[in-house]
């Protein structure tokens, strides 16, 4: 038997879990060189990558943020578009 069975990582505390909600969007036709996740917090600048032909931009979000905004960028680095109206995980088709 060994000496530290039952013991955890960190000096015996519990380690927390971390809890993800994903989003992906498929970003049709549109040309964007980068889509701005505004979370309550921070925000996640994501580059969109195609996959089977289409554009899609995918990130993931904790449990204790919230996604609030999605903001569309242009290969000069300007906001062409953005919207709130947001699923709360998941999948959305977006077209700015």
């Amino acid at each position: 038997m060994r000496a530290d069975r039952g013991h955890r990582p960190g000096g015996g505390r519990q380690l927390a879990r971390a809890t993800v909600r994903w989003f992906t969007v498929l970003l049709g036709g549109v040309e964007t060189a980068h889509l701005r996740a505004t979370l309550s917090g921070s925000t996640q600048l994501v580059t969109p990558q195609a996959v089977d032909g289409r554009r899609y931009a995918a990130f993931a979000v904790g449990t204790s943020l919230r996604l609030t905004r999605l903001t569309w960028i242009n290969a000069a680095g300007k906001a062409f578009a953005s919207t709130i109206a947001l699923p709360r995980s998941g999948y959305t088709q977006s077209q700015p």
